[in-house]
């Protein structure tokens, strides 16, 4: 989608674009949408080439979260392929090069795990993840290089390097 996000209404049958050209004080400068997800809680997360966007339903407004190269708790990397939530309410975020990243809902901190690519001599390619998903406490992730999986202790322990679990190219 590259003409920024629409809302339905059922109740009066009326769409809201939010999008560049029609930013306002409601307004998403991204016109550019990868991927959407809506948590259990009913937070709406849009991922785009401008940043991870969260929508609130009830006040109709978005905060927005980039990367900050001075800061190591922001988004490591403003383009934003995949959102996946698991049982626990932990969104989990796929970026062009920068990797995975991992924000806790109680933080609004993400954690950063970028190193795929130097775990079998890849090159940043292997960062570029497309598509993440976790089944019991493996986390998969699908890149430019392949499938990779995880163990989610592993990656929270940053030790993904020594224990990668998995690798199909």
């Amino acid at each position: 989608l590259r003409d920024g996000l629409l809302r339905y209404q059922p109740d009066n049958q009326h769409t809201i674009q939010y999008n560049k050209e029609k930013q306002s004080s409601q307004g998403m400068p991204a016109n550019t949408i990868y991927c959407l997800a809506q948590q259990k809680n009913g937070e709406i997360w849009i991922g785009t080439d401008q940043g991870l966007y969260q929508y609130n339903l009830t006040s109709n407004s978005f905060s927005v979260f980039v990367n900050d190269p001075a800061d190591s708790g922001s988004l490591n990397d403003d383009v934003v392929f995949s959102l996946y939530e698991d049982r626990s309410g932990i969104l989990w975020l796929g970026t062009y090069f920068g990797g995975i990243n991992k924000l806790d809902p109680d933080e609004s901190r993400f954690n950063r795990y970028s190193n795929f690519h130097k775990l079998f001599g890849l090159n940043k390619a292997a960062n570029n993840v497309k598509s993440i998903a976790k089944e019991n406490n493996t986390i998969w992730i699908c890149t430019n290089k392949g499938l990779m999986a995880f163990d989610e202790k592993a990656i929270d322990d940053k030790k993904a390097e020594a224990t990668a679990a998995r690798v199909f190219f």
